[in-house]
């Protein structure tokens, strides 16, 4: 089954990498074409993603493992992000 992919919105990308900064998580671009779940929102609001790092970089796979301070940190920069966001 395929699944077209959307691409993610510029402006949401700026506001991830802004705060990325201001609660200091290492970041790195990705320029990445959603093709899962951010798809169905994609049709009434534009779409962003935070990734976190998985151990030893496995995805997708029964092993994936996130460690929780990676986790709570990823939490907490959505957090900001949807506080800032409902201040505009």
């Amino acid at each position: 089954m395929g699944v077209s992919a959307d691409e993610t919105n510029d402006a949401c990308i700026e506001i991830v990498a802004e705060v990325a900064v201001e609660v200091r998580c290492d970041t790195v671009r990705l320029r990445s074409s959603a093709g899962h779940d951010a798809n169905y929102p994609n049709d009434t609001a534009p779409i962003g993603m935070i990734l976190v790092p998985s151990v030893n970089g496995s995805r997708y796979h029964e092993n994936e493992y996130t460690e929780r301070e990676d986790v709570v940190a990823g939490a907490e920069l959505l957090a900001r992000i949807v506080g800032r966001r409902m201040l505009v």
